[in-house]
Parts: structure tokens; C-alpha cells; sequence
């Protein structure tokens, strides 16, 4: 299980939201998006966008951690809030920009690019090609919430003969995390 990182959600939200007029964007539309550019980052260079745990729904994979700061019961709801606010039950809409600071320029070019090729397409097409993923297919079983390990994701995007290094290396990530944690709170 990945530790999420917040801040690195939030911005990539806000650069997908960005793209759309006036800050707001369907959540459906959101989730799916972030989850498609991060499997992107995944094939391309081997790590996630920003680490979330994925989980198979009826309407496609999307990282359960970014679900609920939308939905406002993640324990990091108050830094989402600060940049987003809900529109009925189905819209996000930013209100308060944040810079994208914590992506490096491929990210957030990554995330500009899938949003500029799924822009013709409606929320419940890009449903579809979500569903189409060899990991959601694995995992999804209907009317259900299942994990979808990073190892699926791996294997599913072609870098099943890195797995272990990829894996060891987000460990290690997470551990320097933690350290810094510690280090902040003493």
C-alpha cells in the first residue's frame, strides 16, 4: 500500500482543472483523468504521477484517496478545500489556484496531453477506455470496490521486468518520507 502524497494530488487536479472553463470539471471526469495520466507516467518512466492506491468501481479505476478529499473524508480534506469546492454532487470546481510546484514540467505536460486528447470525448467515453485497462479488468468484479495493486498497474503498462526495482524504489521513497516526518516533528 502507496502513502498518498497530498500536495502532489492537489496540484494535478488543478492543472486538469485548469484546462476546463472556469475551474470546473466533473468529478467523474477528474478521477478518470488523474488515473489515466498517472498509469502514463507509469509506462513512460516507471513511477506513478503522485502515489494514491488504486481501486476497480463500476465506472472505472480511480485512486480511492483523491475520491474522498472530493468527497471531504480524507483526513486531508481542509488542504483540498482550500483549492476546490463540489457544485452539486457531480462538478469540482477550483477556486483557489494553487502553483503546481511539487510536479516537474513532464508531469504536468502529461496531464495537459491527456486532457487534450480524451477533450472531444464525454465523461462516460473516457468511462469506457478506462474499462478497457488489462489491470481494471483483472480486478473488477461487479458492484465492488477492489484494490488494484501497483504490480497490476506494472505489469499492465510493459514494465513487468523493472517490477521489483520500481516497487524497492517507492519503498525507499515512502521511507525517506517518513524520516522527514519524524525529523519535522521533533
Amino acid at each position: 500500500m502507496m502513502k498518498f502524497e497530498t500536495t502532489k494530488a492537489i496540484h494535478a487536479a488543478s492543472v486538469l482543472a485548469r484546462q476546463e472553463p472556469h475551474g470546473t470539471i466533473s468529478r467523474l471526469r477528474l478521477l478518470k483523468l488523474l488515473y489515466i495520466a498517472d498509469r502514463r507516467v507509469w509506462a513512460e518512466r516507471g513511477r506513478p504521477l503522485f502515489r494514491a492506491n488504486a481501486r476497480a468501481l463500476k465506472n472505472g479505476p480511480l485512486h480511492s484517496e483523491v475520491y474522498n478529499l472530493i468527497q471531504g473524508i480524507h483526513i486531508d480534506a481542509p488542504k483540498w478545500d482550500k483549492h476546490f469546492h463540489n457544485s452539486g454532487t457531480r462538478k469540482v470546481v477550483m477556486h483557489d489556484e494553487p502553483s503546481p510546484a511539487s510536479l516537474s514540467e513532464y508531469e504536468i505536460k502529461t496531464l495537459i496531453a491527456v486532457s487534450e486528447e480524451l477533450s472531444d470525448k464525454d465523461d462516460w467515453e473516457v468511462v469506457d477506455l478506462t474499462h478497457q485497462f488489462p489491470e481494471y479488468r483483472q480486478h473488477y468484479v461487479d458492484d465492488t470496490s477492489r484494490p488494484i495493486p501497483a504490480e497490476s498497474i506494472i505489469d499492465a503498462v510493459g514494465r513487468s521486468q523493472e517490477k521489483r526495482e520500481i516497487l524497492d524504489h517507492i519503498g525507499a521513497a515512502q521511507q525517506i518520507d517518513r524520516l522527514l516526518e519524524i525529523a519535522g516533528d521533533g
